[in-house]
């Protein structure tokens, strides 16, 4: 591919796992000589990312639509079945995009569009515009590209037949909410030069066995991770500035939030609080990381809290001598990879993607039985063996230098650009079933935002005593109105064409 070739990076959100894959694609194709810009749904503080939606001001970076749609989401599916199912989260296919930004249209000019999460951002009409008769590439980083909803399920496969009969509903049928939104999702991806990937064999096992993505090409690409961030360091001074003494031996456990249920924090905690019980004759010194408060109980240990930097968070990988992932489903883990990267052995459950982040006993301890019982014996084996922990850093690295360097992952996706798609019957218009199932979309996101906006109206009745809330409150619904009359304006246009 031409180093002439443009290309837009997008992602609803820059942040958690599938953000920050997305913005590492983006940073390796800049680092190859390629013209790449990163798109996002609200600005982020970072200049070069550039705003898909119109936000209510260019100076605030907390808008309205982001934070409304994952509240919506919430309100959704049953949250115990929810739980039950391991599932962190249930998105519907409403659109966080009610105007384009002037700096979106940019995307007009790219050669190849490179997608990665898209829940709030993939069913906007303005947007899909911009998708259509382009080279698209579309990174997975969970289930939600071919389900009715959920993002992860421990048991469900109803997306190999359509979705429909959900069991995380309250409600759910034969013609419910996953089997509509099956059914949206199938008109938008035929329309669609579609070219998928996913970052682990497990996930593309998944997709390929789904109705939605059956036909589609899959490819195996994995995510980069920056090995000038995450690398084997001189752990003896990295010990003495964090009060860690160079004898200690410590484990490492670490996750985005640790209510996330998929992530298994209660089974992090049980194993450590088992491993207490046990005493191992080196008992070590544990450190955890994330969003949420931690308490174990009979062992004294460290909570970091949320590491935004990633640099501190590569200091802590180096100086540990173990990294625990307790998730009970997961499709490439970022942490597990990273701790690759730093030269750490890892511990993690025979689930997803999960072996493809290390090479089991050899860089790693790959645990069968889903149990906190099992994950403490695996933790007890590895401390007890602490010199073939030793010998395990350099094959960590070795694995995760071969694997995801951005020199090694950037020329999968150029051939996966390269590639050519099977052929497909694409229409020089959009469908009248896609065009209408767009702008209903829009109008239904629209109106269940504006209704979200009017509740915070009634919550204060006096505007006047608001002071900032207030101005903030009538950018909002400005927001909203733009949104409505964009809306309305491709409505006439659609019912204008169809009149015809």
């Amino acid at each position: 591919m031409d180093k002439a070739t443009k290309i837009a990076v997008i992602s609803t959100i820059a942040t958690g796992g599938a953000g920050i894959a997305a913005l590492r694609v983006h940073q390796g194709y800049l680092r190859a000589g390629y013209q790449s810009s990163f798109y996002v749904l609200e600005p982020g503080q970072d200049s070069a990312y550039l705003p898909l939606a119109l936000p209510s001001s260019f100076d605030t970076t907390q808008l309205f639509w982001t934070p409304w749609l994952f509240e919506h989401w919430g309100n959704l599916a049953d949250q115990d079945k929810m739980s039950l199912g391991g599932c962190p989260l249930f998105s519907d296919t409403l659109s966080g995009i009610a105007c384009l930004s002037p700096r979106a249209e940019e995307i007009k000019t790219a050669d190849l569009i490179h997608v990665h999460w898209m829940p709030g951002t993939l069913f906007a009409p303005g947007f899909f515009d911009l998708l259509r008769d382009k080279k698209v590439i579309w990174t997975l980083h969970d289930m939600n590209a071919f389900t009715g909803g959920c993002h992860y399920h421990l048991t469900c496969r109803n997306f190999e037949t359509g979705c429909g009969n959900c069991p995380l509903l309250a409600q759910p049928g034969a013609d419910d909410l996953t089997r509509k939104a099956v059914e949206f999702k199938r008109e938008l991806y035929n329309q669609l030069d579609l070219r998928i990937v996913t970052p682990s064999q497990w996930l593309a096992d998944n997709a390929a066995a789904s109705a939605l993505l059956k036909d589609f090409p899959i490819s195996v690409v994995p995510n980069i991770h920056d090995l000038e961030i995450f690398h084997p360091m001189e752990r003896k001074a990295l010990r003495q500035e964090h009060g860690i003494l160079p004898a200690d031996l410590v484990i490492l456990a670490g996750m985005e939030h640790f209510q996330n249920k998929t992530k298994n924090s209660q089974g992090l905690v049980k194993a450590l609080e088992l491993l207490a019980e046990a005493r191992p004759k080196t008992m070590p010194t544990v450190i955890t990381f994330g969003q949420g408060e931690v308490s174990i109980k009979g062992l004294s240990h460290r909570h970091l809290g949320y590491i935004t930097s990633q640099e501190k968070l590569a200091d802590w990988y180096a100086m540990a001598d173990l990294f625990v992932h307790p998730s009970l489903l997961d499709n490439l883990p970022n942490t597990l990879c990273e701790a690759q990267c730093c030269g750490t052995p890892v511990v993690a459950f025979d689930v997803g993607g999960n072996r493809e982040a290390f090479l089991p006993d050899s860089s790693g301890f790959l645990v069968a039985e889903k149990s906190p019982q099992a994950l403490m014996l695996a933790m007890m084996q590895a401390i007890k063996r602490r010199g073939r922990l030793k010998r395990m850093r350099k094959k960590a690295h070795k694995f995760a230098a071969e694997r995801f360097a951005d020199q090694a992952v950037i020329p999968q996706y150029l051939a996966v650009a390269e590639s050519q798609s099977p052929p497909r019957e694409f229409r020089p218009e959009v469908t009248e079933k896609l065009g209408t199932l767009l702008c209903h979309n829009q109008m239904d996101s629209l109106c269940l935002a504006a209704r979200k906006a009017a509740q915070v109206g009634m919550q204060h009745a006096n505007l006047d005593q608001l002071g900032g809330k207030a101005s903030q409150l009538r950018e909002r619904l400005d927001h909203i109105n733009r949104g409505l009359a964009e809306v309305s304006h491709r409505a006439a246009v659609l019912f204008h064409s169809q009149a015809k």
